[in-house]
């Protein structure tokens, strides 16, 4: 694969390493945040249990709406990638899997920039939510057999 699409391999795969570490990033972010939170949310003052609340809503809005919603065009891009590979491999079912998480990750993408898209955006998310480890599955099986 990647000889014949050197640029678009490498791109591929760039736009991947992005997507996980965008990933991570936020998923570290959000650990680190909670458990101070949740203590202070368990306070016995109110004020502090209102402060606490507050700054988790805005650290899930930033976190859901910012890093992991940004994610999604890398990691279209490299589901796009992906499939492109698995086709050209023997593994058609994979690459068709790929590009259809690709595709949904970019309806998701354009549907939020969109005014009023936010609901077409957040399926579009659910439906990756349950794909995507389908397809990490699938991917899981199809290497074991080899």
């Amino acid at each position: 694969f990647r000889p014949r699409h050197g640029f678009s391999a490498d791109f591929a795969f760039l736009c991947g390493v992005v997507f996980c570490f965008m990933g991570g990033m936020g998923a570290v972010t959000q650990a680190e945040a909670y458990i101070p939170l949740r203590e202070a949310f368990q306070s016995d003052v109110e004020s502090a249990r209102q402060a606490a609340s507050v700054t988790w809503e805005a650290t899930i809005a930033g976190q859901w709406r910012g890093v992991w919603m940004l994610e999604t065009l890398p990691g279209a891009i490299w589901f796009a990638g992906m499939g492109a590979f698995f086709a050209q491999n023997g593994r058609g079912r994979l690459g068709l899997l790929s590009r259809i998480i690709a595709l949904v990750w970019a309806v998701q993408i354009i549907s939020w920039l969109i005014p009023g898209g936010k609901p077409v955006s957040d399926i579009a998310l659910s439906i990756n939510a349950l794909t995507v480890p389908i397809w990490a599955f699938c991917l899981g099986i199809s290497l074991k057999r080899e």
